[in-house]
């Protein structure tokens, strides 16, 4: 059985395989139906995305997973978005994740041409705005897990679902990343 955890973008979220998706905060409950035993692996959205959120539940799931020595995988967080888009818009092909990177950049993830473990890329909201504008189509999706900060900037940009499901789908696929926060700009 598959613990997914998501503490990466907001509502945080977990899914335990077989069950259903909860936007509550994996460390408030909701394992009362699953025995501990029965986790065999750990999944966990690696970002990018909240900086404290992600690390905090990296070692959430390295402490579940020490005492059994259960497997720990990293997820890309991009890659859960677009899943998660993909689950509820099934005939969506193409689309573009952007998110905050801070210090004036952003990070965008194109699902139809990046591999999903691929990390996703800085630019400037100009670079992004161009990027947009080269597929030609007004209908190509934009997700951001910070939707709140590039409404403005991005008003055709839709929320981000919560992704722990997705997350979990991507590791029973197989996609399997070593469990470390994913860094995009330089340690200042």
């Amino acid at each position: 059985m598959l613990l997914a955890i998501d503490r990466s973008i907001q509502p945080a979220s977990y899914f335990v395989e077989g069950g259903d998706v909860s936007p509550k905060r994996p460390f408030e409950g909701g394992f009362e139906k699953t025995a501990l035993p029965e986790i065999t692996r750990v999944a966990v959205a690696i970002g990018p995305g909240s900086f404290s959120g992600i690390r905090s539940a990296l070692a959430f799931a390295n402490g579940f997973s020490l005492p059994a020595g259960t497997p720990v995988i990293g997820i890309p967080t991009p890659a859960a978005i677009w899943r998660a888009w993909q689950s509820e818009h099934p005939d969506t092909t193409a689309g573009i994740v952007i998110g905050d990177a801070r210090r004036g950049k952003l990070w965008y993830w194109i699902a139809e041409k990046m591999a999903h473990g691929v990390p996703p890329c800085l630019a400037s909201a100009e670079e992004v705005r161009a990027i947009i504008g080269r597929f030609g189509e007004p209908s190509l999706p934009v997700i951001t897990p910070d939707h709140a900060r590039l409404a403005a900037l991005f008003p055709e940009a839709v929320p981000a679902p919560p992704i722990a499901r997705a997350v979990a789908e991507l590791a029973l696929e197989g996609l399997c990343l070593p469990p470390l926060p994913v860094y995009l700009s330089e340690a200042v």
